[in-house]
């Protein structure tokens, strides 16, 4: 970290990054016609969702995410009412 860089500004370019990273790769990876998605866990799982839940296609509405650790299951998934979660 540079002298003029404070802490702050470090973790928004690694806040940042990662929000990049999971644009990247759900554009690159993400099946909008599957029927259930493993939802990971790690500090870039929110970033996923909010790239997944931005998607505009009527398929990702009948998909069933599957919370597969601590951290997928305690976010708030800012979708429609028909996603839902199997934890549900």
């Amino acid at each position: 970290m540079s002298p003029n860089t404070t802490e702050s500004d470090a973790l928004s370019a690694i806040e940042a990054s990662k929000r990049s990273a999971a644009q990247q790769a759900v554009k690159d990876h993400f099946d909008p016609s599957a029927k259930y998605i493993g939802i990971g866990s790690g500090s870039t799982i929110v970033y996923v969702v909010e790239a997944i839940s931005a998607i505009d296609d009527p398929r990702v509405k009948e998909i069933r995410f599957v919370p597969t650790g601590y951290q997928s299951r305690r976010v708030q998934f800012v979708q429609q009412p028909s996603k839902q979660t199997s934890s549900d």
